[in-house]
């Protein structure tokens, strides 16, 4: 196997060091469900071995553990669901579009009004 890395190509599935891998949305549901189950007290096994069984690392697993109890609404007071980051991340987004475009008029403006009539 070469580092196709290293000559700016992925292969597709490929792990490229340095990069954050996303994961498929069922294997992040999956993860969350094995961590309930399996992770659990009375199951005796720790979030590393539940995280080793289901190929994911024990920090990402207990970040969508704890991410999943936000959405059920057993997170700290105060702490912003997944639907409410996505609509802070999307308003956040439009702000940043919206000042960007007013700082375009406005030099327009100035660059119009200085014009000789």
């Amino acid at each position: 196997m070469s580092d196709t890395w290293r000559l700016g190509r992925e292969v597709p599935g490929e792990v490229v060091p340095g990069r954050k891998q996303e994961q498929p949305q069922q294997a992040v549901y999956g993860g969350v469900q094995a961590g309930r189950g399996r992770a659990g007290r009375s199951s005796g096994k720790t979030v590393t071995e539940v995280a080793r069984e289901i190929g994911v690392s024990a920090e990402g697993l207990r970040n969508w553990v704890k991410r999943d109890a936000v959405d059920r609404g057993q997170g700290v007071p105060g702490e912003l669901t997944s639907t409410e980051r996505e609509e802070l991340r999307r308003l956040r987004r439009q702000n940043r579009e919206q000042a960007e475009t007013i700082e375009v008029l406005r030099k327009a403006a100035v660059f119009f009004a200085s014009m000789p009539k």
